[in-house]
């Protein structure tokens, strides 16, 4: 089994997980670190890019993203994507002009995950921002963009947080990809949750994650005009999280039960 789940990694993992991994789970990867995960990601994510580079010819196009922040509670944005030099994740801090606008652009050689941390978009008082971040999770803006795009993003402060609407060229990959990155991560599994956790309810439990990533993305091709791109990177993405937690399980179990799961068998 894990042989097969192995050979499945290399075979999903997106171009640019590394990207969307760190700007998504930073929190909840926090917790569920280990040693496992993170050296198997790693070096599965570095291989698919190299291969990637040296079979493409293609040279980096620029994606302009263009914005305004209604009421701003700072005057920067930091933008986090995957790099077409450095083969690696990237920062863009933009500041907001007089008009609290702001524009940049970026070299990308395929669609790639762009994430969005607008510094002031907590709520002003801390218990609403606690209430906000555990109601709806929209911390961060979620953007996905492919070579010639044109987004722009308006960003409006809200009770719980900010709210975000796209317009522009494939603008629905955005507002998509808003809607998805939340409900992601909603299966956030902590060292307790291995508690007894045995094999058939864990492989029940990630099947049925995986399933409701896929009902959640037909739906959203129904009512969005996704492109090609935007549903392969979604699908991808999928199978290589589904991979790597059934990878990782035998560790986290050991690690959460102080004792190895005799029911895992070596397939």
């Amino acid at each position: 089994m894990c042989r097969v789940l192995f050979a499945m990694l290399l075979v999903a993992a997106p171009h640019g997980v590394s990207d969307l991994t760190w700007d998504f789970s930073e929190g909840w990867a926090a917790q569920e670190s280990s040693a496992t995960a993170t050296m198997v990601s790693s070096e599965i994510v570095t291989s698919s890019v190299r291969l990637d580079a040296d079979s493409t010819q293609s040279q980096p196009s620029a994606v302009t993203i263009t914005g305004e922040v209604q009421d701003p509670r700072a005057r920067e944005i930091t933008f986090r994507y995957e790099s077409p030099a450095a083969l690696e994740s990237a920062e863009q801090r933009v500041a907001l002009d007089s008009l609290d606008r702001f524009a940049f652009e970026l070299p990308v050689v395929r669609g790639t995950s762009v994430s969005g941390y607008f510094e002031g978009g907590q709520p002003r008082w801390e218990w609403v921002q606690w209430l906000g971040s555990f109601l709806f999770d929209r911390r961060s803006l979620s953007l996905f963009v492919e070579p010639g795009d044109s987004l722009h993003v308006a960003v409006e402060e809200g009770f719980f947080g900010p709210s975000y609407s796209f317009s522009g060229s494939n603008a629905d990959n955005s507002r998509f990809t808003s809607e998805w990155i939340p409900q992601f991560y909603s299966l956030r599994l902590d060292r307790d949750a291995y508690k007894g956790l045995e094999v058939e309810d864990f492989k029940r439990l990630m099947e049925q994650w995986r399933r409701d990533q896929f009902e959640f993305l037909a739906t959203g091709r129904e009512q969005y005009a996704l492109s090609s791109g935007c549903i392969d990177y979604v699908t991808d993405y999928v199978n290589y999280e589904w991979a790597i937690r059934m990878v990782d399980y035998p560790s986290r179990y050991q690690f959460a039960n102080g004792r190895e799961n005799r029911d895992i068998t070596p397939e």
